[in-house]
């Protein structure tokens, strides 16, 4: 759930068990499930330590335990280790946690956490040792994470310890933002780098169509001088023209003009040829059941539009009796295309 972290301050729940790895958290039988829902992960956490091969309860487990309860939950050392599903952090947030203190994080699921709004908190085994003895002599003890400090405090002793928190992943959870959002939010400023010249320090996943930029297509004899300047100007001269900067080369950012919603077709002649929508020969690579599948990776790898908004080889499959497969196109809108 996305909330806003400042300072938290909660009672706690003990698991005082090293190596607690991601099957322990959600067993691999959950993971077909068809949607995120908080809830069935959130009811399925620890599934195997908290009910009874019966399914029954187990009375015996610390989640089951009514002595216990807060939103923070205090693991032993080497908490997330296993395979890297991401579904264990679903689990965890959607039981109700909003911290983890551990004193050791598998790095993937630390981040999976964070991904999910989940902070974990990495402590010295000294202050876990500690913090487990105060919850079991006193379980309503609380402990007090401060976001903006950085701080985790044991109430109970009043012993405080920094821990750390990228700062990227800092303003997110203290904003309540996704990396969608985040992009979104500072879609201006990334536009203002790319525009002149700065890659943008955004090293996050988000789906595609939020980081495209529609620019205006203005064409332009675009020079090795001009393609390699650093002036903004240029930079931008070459962004429009659909040209990637020298600047560019080798990053994430890539550039390219596109006539969307253009269709064209492949078409297979009376000689037999099969040709692209730019007229160039395929070759057949094999038959299948309901047709013959063509493909030409030097056609793809030279052309100048391109039937994929992808960068690999195109394959088409044209039906025994068919003559044309339609596909909608991608590229300069100025190379001329075969119509049906």
């Amino acid at each position: 759930m996305k909330q806003k972290f400042d300072i938290i301050e909660s009672r706690c729940i003990p698991l005082p068990l090293e190596n607690v790895d991601t099957d322990q958290i959600i067993p691999a039988r959950f993971l077909k499930a068809t949607s995120r829902d908080e809830k069935f992960f959130g009811d399925n956490l620890f599934r195997d330590w908290r009910y009874n091969p019966d399914g029954s309860i187990n009375k015996d487990f610390v989640l089951n335990d009514p002595t216990y309860s807060g939103e923070i939950l205090v693991a032993g050392k080497n908490f997330g280790s296993g395979s890297s599903r991401e579904h264990a952090a679903w689990a965890i947030a959607g039981y109700g946690f909003r911290v983890v203190i551990s004193s050791f994080f598998a790095d993937i699921h630390k981040n999976n956490e964070l991904n999910n709004f989940v902070l974990p908190v990495t402590v010295s085994e000294e202050f876990l040792a500690e913090l487990f003895d105060s919850i079991r002599k006193d379980p309503a003890m609380t402990v007090r994470v401060d976001v903006p400090a950085q701080t985790v405090t044991n109430n109970a002793t009043g012993r405080t310890e920094k821990f750390e928190l990228n700062a990227y992943k800092k303003y997110c959870l203290m904003n309540a933002l996704d990396d969608i959002d985040y992009l979104l939010e500072h879609r201006e400023d990334i536009e203002k780098c790319v525009m002149h010249g700065t890659v943008p320090n955004v090293g996050f996943k988000y789906d595609k169509d939020e980081r495209i930029f529609d620019l205006e297509y203005i064409p332009a004899e675009i020079d090795e001088e001009t393609r390699s300047s650093s002036d903004p100007k240029d930079i931008q001269k070459c962004l429009h023209a659909g040209v990637l900067p020298r600047c560019y080369e080798n990053t994430t950012i890539s550039v390219q003009v596109q006539e969307r919603n253009v269709v064209s077709c492949f078409i297979r002649h009376e000689d037999g040829r099969v040709t692209c929508p730019i007229g160039r020969e395929l070759f057949k690579q094999h038959e299948r059941q309901y047709g013959i599948v063509y493909k030409s990776n030097e056609a793809c790898r030279t052309c100048p539009n391109r039937c994929t908004d992808s960068q690999n080889a195109k394959e088409v499959q044209i039906g025994h009796s068919s003559v044309y497969v339609p596909v909608y196109m991608y590229g300069n809108p100025e190379v001329p295309l075969q119509k049906i």
